[in-house]
């Protein structure tokens, strides 16, 4: 059971993260490319700021609990006499991993933003 489950969350983990850098890609690029044209183009920002910051929490937040479930495995596998056939460190090694991409993402996106601000105002 427990096996299913880790399988669900490193796939899950891995698909909602491309989709989220696909989605900060695309609007990264339309903010770049559409910059000097509007003055409301900085407002682009706004959710992949926003969506990143609630991404790094999730990561944060989840890392405790993926290493109590390789714990838990570990404990079960050794009670039931015989060695793990695989190790279950992914989905944590994957949680920091994923939150240091979006926290370099959430970095870069409040420089552009900040930047075009202080261009906007003449600074």
């Amino acid at each position: 059971m427990d096996i299913d489950l880790y399988k669900f969350y490193v796939d899950l983990l891995i698909k909602s993260g491309s989709f989220f850098f696909a989605v900060n890609g695309g609007i990264a690029t339309y903010f770049f490319t559409h910059a000097a044209n509007s003055n409301f183009v900085k407002y682009s920002l706004i959710l992949p700021l926003i969506v990143n910051v609630a991404l790094i929490l999730i990561c944060l937040v989840n890392i405790g609990p993926a290493r109590a479930m390789k714990r838990d495995f570990e404990k079960s596998c050794k009670k039931a006499d015989f060695n793990a056939p695989y190790s279950m460190s992914l989905l944590v090694q994957l949680l920091w991993m994923f939150m240091i991409c979006y926290a370099f993402i959430e970095s870069g996106l409040l420089i552009a933003f900040c930047k075009y601000e202080m261009l906007e105002s003449g600074l």
